[in-house]
């Protein structure tokens, strides 16, 4: 699927980029807004960890991001913000197609405003690892594409599974 194409480098970069400065932020992707989610610190450190970061690269990399920090808050806040409202018309209960596009638009320039920062730190972080620590990042974003596919063929086989529990049956025009 093309998703994964464009999705991955998108997923990869706010692995990279989010961290303890922007757990506060940790919403989708099965986070509750305590940083143990997907992007939340706590896989920040795990990823950080695996690569076998040294006492300088650290520095480096802590520096990268403390350097994006207020940046970072206010597009998340932004992003937070804009997914609000859109949650807000979608869930109103009068369909309002111009409204859903209006909020539709908001949220997906506040998630483009964001994806551009986590670029600027991903850029700046890989140009300071090592071949080795580059080749680990090249095998965490294939266990990712996996693990993302994987993950979004389950959720289709509940929801069909549901549908296929809950709905009536289709009843075909009888022939004449």
């Amino acid at each position: 699927m093309n998703w994964k194409r464009i999705g991955i480098p998108v997923v990869f970069a706010a692995v990279l980029c989010t961290g303890a400065t922007f757990a506060s932020a940790d919403i989708g992707c099965g986070g509750h807004g305590h940083g143990h989610g997907m992007f939340g610190a706590g896989h920040l450190l795990k990823f950080f960890h695996r690569l076998d970061l040294s006492d300088a690269q650290k520095t480096q990399v802590a520096g990268i991001l403390k350097g994006l920090e207020p940046e970072a808050k206010e597009a998340v806040r932004g992003m937070v913000d804009a997914r609000i409202q859109l949650a807000n018309v979608t869930m109103s209960g009068t369909y309002d197609e111009a409204a859903v596009r209006q909020a539709s638009v908001q949220a997906s320039a506040r998630a483009e405003d964001l994806a551009v920062i986590r670029a600027k730190a991903v850029s700046r972080i890989m140009g300071i690892l090592d071949s080795d620590q580059k080749a680990t990042i090249e095998k965490m974003k294939e266990r990712i594409t996996q693990r993302l596919d994987d993950m979004v063929d389950a959720r289709f086989e509940h929801l069909d599974a549901w549908i296929a529990k809950h709905a009536k049956p289709v009843s075909s025009p009888s022939p004449q």
